[in-house]
């Protein structure tokens, strides 16, 4: 099930970004951090939840640039438990941002992804993700 981001997902998540980000965090800055980004409004989070564990994160920025005469959203974190990849929760997550995008009119869906996570890359050109630019993006007519 895909839900919007709690306080209380704190330690799940970060356990998905440190494998993310190939890094650990310190608990207690993390969970400041994490705390007061959930209140940003224009940064809202997701978790993917399967029997009260959270197994998944997504994060978009919504952006309103001018030269886009429309609202963008750029995916910030796409990650899951490395225990429950390759399973289709990536992509289900995925697509719940696109339709996030299409219900509220965004121009379209970037993202940045550094040239080492060749699997990520694989993974959005296989979802439609072109390179343009220095992001992969996707647009919505």
């Amino acid at each position: 099930m895909i839900r919007r981001a709690m306080a209380s997902d704190s330690d799940e998540v970060r356990v998905i970004i440190e494998q993310l980000e190939w890094h650990t965090f310190d608990p207690e800055a993390f969970r400041e951090f994490y705390t007061r980004a959930l209140t940003v409004p224009h940064y809202p989070m997701w978790v993917y939840e399967e029997e009260g564990r959270v197994i998944g994160v997504v994060t978009l920025m919504i952006k309103t640039p001018i030269h886009h005469l429309r609202t963008t959203g750029e995916i910030v974190e796409l990650a899951v438990h490395e225990d429950h990849r390759n399973r289709g929760i990536g992509t289900k997550l995925l697509y719940f941002i696109h339709d996030y995008a299409r219900e509220n009119g965004f121009s379209e869906i970037e993202l940045n992804s550094k040239k080492i996570r060749v699997d990520a890359h694989r993974f959005y050109y296989r979802h439609g993700y072109e390179a343009l630019r220095n992001n992969l993006t996707i647009e919505f007519e």
